[in-house]
């Protein structure tokens, strides 16, 4: 496991016997390192929680205050996340059927490589919010995407109901 030197992993983390820890390696509670993770030296992970691989029929979080999640190649049906205060997290390579965030909070939420059928949006509060790498197929009200970027290709694939939302008529 460790590769040399002093390595401190807390009683609540977990670290897979196939992973590569360096010299000096510092793991917090609730801190995942996977099976393929090789960290270097003097690598420190304070607390945090990781969601890796598997199927989820859904994952209610209602009123929920996320801190530092990470969600990573998760089947995920259903995410319901209403009135949520969501800070620090990612959410890559997963696949998520409803993201159900009316009245959320967002801060700094980034995703990579994700897709979701459709995202409710109604009454979505967003700061520094990454959406472009999350393939939606539709967003239930994109006047709750204020704050949040998107990228050209996304601009343009919804482009019309973004005008429906905002009462832009479009000509034939």
């Amino acid at each position: 496991m460790s590769e040399g030197g002093e390595t401190r992993v807390h009683p609540k983390a977990h670290v897979h016997e196939g992973a590569v820890l360096g010299a000096g390696v510092e793991i917090g509670p609730w801190c995942v390192v996977g099976p393929e993770v090789r960290l270097g030296d003097r690598v420190h992970l304070t607390s945090n929680v990781v969601v890796e691989g598997g199927r989820i029929g859904t994952l209610d979080a209602l009123r929920a205050e996320w801190d530092g999640v990470t969600l990573r190649s998760v089947r995920i049906d259903y995410l319901s996340l209403p009135s949520a205060a969501l800070g620090d997290v990612r959410i890559v390579g997963c696949e998520i059927g409803t993201l159900d965030v009316p009245e959320a909070r967002l801060t700094r939420v980034r995703f990579d490589d994700a897709r979701a059928d459709e995202v409710d949006t109604r009454g979505l509060r967003s700061t520094d919010v990454d959406l472009t790498g999350l393939e939606a197929l539709s967003f239930t009200d994109p006047r709750g995407l204020a704050g949040a970027w998107l990228s050209p290709r996304q601009s343009e694939l919804h482009a019309a109901s973004f005008a429906h939302a905002l009462g832009i008529r479009i000509a034939p």
